[in-house]
């Protein structure tokens, strides 16, 4: 039954397809222009803590982190300077206060610990009548010498045995990827006014875990540029033709862009998992594009006529291409019942695309073809 009502289906499409031929193709150009604007909204960022629900444990627990300890992000500024005992001047324990003092007000940073405060608490340990500004030792020999009589290992937490290159430590609490590159950016901008002798730079295992999702995120757009190639390349040398290849690209290229465009209009980022969403989509269209080429090819060959063509070989794949978009469009919608926020965005996407791509081919590479007559490269 189910085979006979698909294929049952196939003169009717094709027949939709032949009249509207041109409608078809300037709805897709419309999609495409659509798509390659909301695409221009895209967010690129992973946030780990809002793929659970709100109400979850790790939230909880993540929250009373956070407000215990003024932010639960860690984030180390770096300074160094190639003069030795560079630190131990006031001038640049004046510049390293300025700057801690800077970063507490950003409002994602709860706290900042620098060598400045551990010079302050030995001055004031030594001198307990300093306070405020005056605690930051006035001259260089006042700093030897509190060092030198109170600095234990603990020291080496904030500044090396030269003291030339100091550490900041820094409390944030930016979760997402994109959010904590944001005050990376402005931390960097900031680091740029120091003094020509003093180098600042931002790290941390924070900041290079999200550097690292960004870069992987942005790397998966750029590999499937170069699928793209590589496609192109095979299909030209399958039907023998630059032009055949162009145009059987076509159909598999709309998909991809409705996705990004999708992106950009939902508000879904583009993160570590929905970057995997057009890699998978193009694997399959691009199966289902030679499946329908090949066989309108060799079907108006046959029948010498290219509306029959279009209809015999929509009716050789209308049943496989179907079976398998339903059975892997089901497969991935399952993933919205996830707990994973990023995998039922996985699974939403991956499913809308899919589908998408299926009725491309009916409709688009039918339009497409009509009038196409090519050689193959067995042929």
């Amino acid at each position: 039954r189910d085979v006979g009502f698909l294929i049952g289906l196939a003169p009717a499409i094709a027949k939709f397809d032949l009249e509207n031929r041109k409608t078809i193709l300037f709805a897709s150009f419309v999609a495409v222009m659509f798509a390659v604007l909301f695409a221009s909204r895209i967010q690129v960022g992973t946030d780990y803590l809002n793929n659970f629900p709100p109400d979850s444990e790790i939230h909880k627990h993540f929250n009373k982190v956070n407000d215990l300890f003024s932010g639960a992000v860690p984030i180390q500024v770096h300074i160094d300077s190639d003069i030795p005992d560079v630190f131990k001047n006031p001038d640049e324990l004046q510049v390293l206060d300025q700057l801690q003092t800077w970063l507490v007000s950003q409002p994602e940073v709860g706290g900042a610990l620098s060598f400045v405060d551990y010079m302050k608490m030995l001055h004031q340990t030594f001198v307990p009548e300093v306070r405020g500004e005056n605690a930051i030792p006035g001259t260089f020999n006042l700093s030897d010498q509190l060092l030198a009589l109170g600095a234990g290992d603990d020291v080496r937490q904030f500044i090396d045995a030269r003291y030339k290159s100091t550490l900041m430590h820094v409390r944030s609490n930016a979760v997402s990827s994109d959010a904590l590159a944001d005050l990376v950016q402005r931390i960097e901008e900031r680091l740029s006014l120091l003094p020509s002798h003093l180098r600042g730079s931002v790290t941390g295992s924070s900041v290079i875990l999200a550097q690292t999702m960004d870069e992987i995120t942005r790397g998966q757009v750029l590999s499937l540029s170069g699928a793209l190639l590589i496609i192109f390349v095979i299909l030209a040398i399958l039907f023998g033709s630059v032009k055949v290849g162009v145009i059987a690209l076509i159909p598999n290229l709309l998909p991809i862009a409705i996705f990004f465009g999708l992106l950009g209009l939902t508000g879904i980022t583009l993160n570590l998992a929905t970057s995997l969403v057009a890699t998978v989509a193009l694997g399959i269209a691009v199966d289902d594009s030679i499946h329908y080429f090949s066989r309108f090819n060799s079907e108006s060959r046959k029948l010498a006529n290219e509306e029959q063509g279009v209809e015999k070989a929509i009716a050789g794949i209308i049943r496989p291409v179907t079976f398998t978009t339903a059975a892997l469009c089901a497969g991935f919608m399952s993933l919205v019942v996830s707990d994973l926020r990023n995998q039922v965005e996985f699974g939403f996407m991956a499913a809308v695309t899919l589908f998408i791509a299926w009725l491309v081919d009916l409709t688009v590479s039918p339009a497409l073809s009509s009038g196409l007559r090519f050689v193959t490269l067995w042929e």
